[in-house]
């Protein structure tokens, strides 16, 4: 690495880190998150170097994309991965972190990969970067009432960002596709409540990926 992986489809995806790969996997060959043909407005949460709005961008070919993506040089390799497949009318980029409020946040610089790069709370002993941020509802302007799909992986915020979010808002999306995390330590926040939360907005929530009584998976939710 750094190596260009060639899709059938034309598509040049570039890999620079074993996470980049590893996404590849799941989501082009594992294809661990459902996108419909037919779908027309998505929104990509957590979309690092644009792994997923390419698969998307693919498998939905009338589709535009919201890719949100706060972290400084991710949002650059993202936006090189868009220009290199011809994305950039289809795809509009939200640099911003989400999260319960307009506010901002502390995210950590050394991480593994740029796919494990947390929003953290209180005092920490590496090194940080302040990004701001924004409530899904505020990251939503713009787009119809009806959005078919919300791929979400943003690394263990979805609790903060989901549980504050009204079911009123998350009745925009026909389905998530969520990508759940361990609750952040110290918080009240889990999995349950968070099932609850989404069927409370009229979603059917499955279990995709993971056992059902883990803290780590992937919920397919469908209105």
């Amino acid at each position: 690495m750094p190596v260009t992986v060639k899709h059938r489809s034309g598509m040049r995806l570039q890999v620079t880190e074993f996470g980049d790969l590893e996404a590849i996997w799941q989501i082009f060959l594992r294809r661990v998150y459902e996108v419909r043909p037919s779908d027309r407005v998505i929104v990509d949460a957590g979309g690092n170097v644009g792994l997923f709005t390419c698969y998307a961008s693919w498998r939905a070919p009338a589709a535009r994309i919201l890719t949100i993506e706060p972290f400084p040089s991710t949002v650059e390799r993202l936006k090189v991965q868009l220009a290199d497949n011809r994305l950039d009318s289809r795809v509009t980029v939200l640099d911003r972190a989400l999260s319960a409020a307009h506010s901002d946040v502390t995210m950590l610089l050394d991480t593994p990969s740029s796919q494990q790069k947390p929003v953290v709370s209180g005092s920490t002993t590496g090194r940080t970067v302040h990004v701001q941020s924004v409530p899904l509802s505020a990251a939503l302007a713009g787009l119809p009432e009806h959005i078919d799909l919300l791929k979400m992986d943003i690394e263990g915020s979805e609790f903060e960002v989901l549980l504050n979010t009204p079911p009123a808002t998350l009745r925009r999306f026909h389905r998530i596709n969520l990508e759940h995390h361990e609750p952040p330590r110290g918080s009240s926040y889990s999995k349950a409540k968070l099932v609850e939360h989404l069927a409370e907005a009229g979603f059917r929530v499955r279990q995709h990926a993971g056992a059902a009584d883990q803290d780590y998976g992937i919920l397919h939710c469908e209105q």
